[in-house]
């Protein structure tokens, strides 16, 4: 029996398509530093340092999770779907799909999104965020949850 997940992309795509693990990776190591003047940049530096201090966690301790710079990103539930677009796309800029993992046998962790928001104002960012980062990986912090997976993701439907 094939599991349904939820996933959020940029753009709609058709059923069948594919998103290959580490698409979010791919992103990140597109992000650019500011050498071209006058030319917008891309990337968040808070964000890939978010990334990075996770990714160090998962090294240090956690070694036989997936990285998140390899894996693929989806949600449980559609009213997980529905709790993420209300906390993290307030504007409604990204498609909902509706999507099986290609292999379902392929390494995956579940971690809670509570971990991955900012560290509260005047506390020390790196200090902070590699304590969630552990708790992230040792799969506590409870609320909603994402699946992170090594297998591709299939699209079996756009939902919005």
């Amino acid at each position: 029996m094939v599991t349904t997940y939820f996933h959020f992309t940029m753009a709609g795509l058709s059923p069948d398509s594919v998103i290959s693990a580490g698409n979010w990776g791919r992103i990140l190591r597109r992000y650019e530093n500011d050498t071209i003047p006058g030319r917008p940049l891309f990337g968040n530096v808070w964000l890939m340092a978010r990334e990075l201090t996770f990714e160090i966690a998962r090294l240090r301790q956690f070694g036989t999770k997936p990285s998140r710079f390899e894996a693929s990103f989806c949600l449980a539930t559609r009213a997980n779907a529905d709790a993420y677009r209300a906390r993290f796309d307030v504007h409604g800029t990204q498609v909902l799909h509706s999507v099986c993992l290609v292999d379902p046998s392929a390494a995956r962790h579940v971690g809670s999104l509570e971990m991955i928001a900012y560290p509260p104002p005047a506390s020390s960012f790196l200090d902070v965020t590699t304590q969630r980062a552990e708790d992230y990986w040792r799969g506590e912090g409870g609320g909603l949850t994402e699946i992170i997976s090594l297998s591709d993701l299939k699209i079996e439907a756009c939902l919005q």
